[in-house]
């Protein structure tokens, strides 16, 4: 009831514009995941997730003409964001997915049953060792997944998008937390230390103060920038789990 309680509480304070964009999204509940109703709408909290994106970016910026034909998701998992965007923005000639072997099985699978034919062809597959292949595009997305890669790696990846892309969106922890400051005793420690080393945050905070929050946010926003030339063009913080961030950046000219 804790999780739900979070999803329903989340869905509870969102705008109508939420409403009006996630029930545009067909097939959203593949895999029958946990929902709360909210004005008559089955809202679950992956598809929240993908809708708060969305509307962070800005439905304007998605869909104008020059502006985002292309996407690149690094790490797109299973590809929600990816199923939400193709639906909602027309406009969005190609989409992607790079990603460990594996999940693309699970994203082919997955997107091949929720979007039409006609859709699915707009969706690329790239595996991690085949990066180096990617054409330019325009916008760049990173949701979870660089907090929980090798600080390198990211590096690797933030050098791929500085050359290949206009914009680049993030949504990622702004920190790291023990295991201890939220009250659970019983761990794994190797994974412990996997996670507090991995991402360009790794500063250990209390994620449950606004003051510290607040200085780690702008520790963020200067990690995450693939290079000097990048600006700020918004950021705001992340509902309803606030040690992420959401922030979008340019490449200035």
């Amino acid at each position: 009831r804790y999780y739900k309680n979070i999803l329903f509480n989340t869905a509870m304070e969102m705008p109508q514009e939420f409403f009006d964009l996630y029930k545009k999204i067909p097939n959203t509940r593949v895999g029958n995941p946990l929902c709360v109703t909210v004005s008559g709408l089955k809202i679950n909290m992956e598809y929240l997730f993908s809708v708060q994106e969305i509307m962070f970016l800005g439905q304007e910026f998605l869909k104008r003409e020059g502006g985002v034909n292309s996407c690149t998701e690094i790490g797109g998992g299973y590809g929600r964001l990816c199923h939400a965007v193709i639906e909602l923005f027309p406009n969005i000639s190609s989409y992607t997915m790079v990603d460990l072997a594996p999940m693309q099985k699970v994203s082919k699978m997955y997107l091949s049953k929720v979007l039409p034919s006609n859709q699915f062809k707009k969706v690329n597959f790239v595996e991690v060792n085949e990066v180096d292949k990617l054409d330019n595009f325009d916008l760049a997305i990173n949701i979870n997944s660089f907090a929980e890669m090798r600080k390198e790696h990211v590096d690797e990846y933030l050098n791929i998008i500085n050359n290949k892309a206009n914009m680049f969106y993030s949504r990622n922890t702004i920190g790291k937390y023990t295991a201890e400051s939220i009250g659970l005793l019983e761990y794994d420690e190797k994974q412990m230390k996997s996670a507090l080393e991995s991402g360009k945050c790794q500063n250990e905070i209390d994620i449950f103060d606004s003051d510290i929050l607040i200085s780690e946010r702008r520790n963020y926003l200067k990690s995450y920038r693939p290079d000097n030339r990048w600006i700020v063009i918004k950021d705001e913080i992340s509902y309803p789990y606030t040690y992420y961030h959401h922030v979008l950046y340019a490449k200035s000219s």
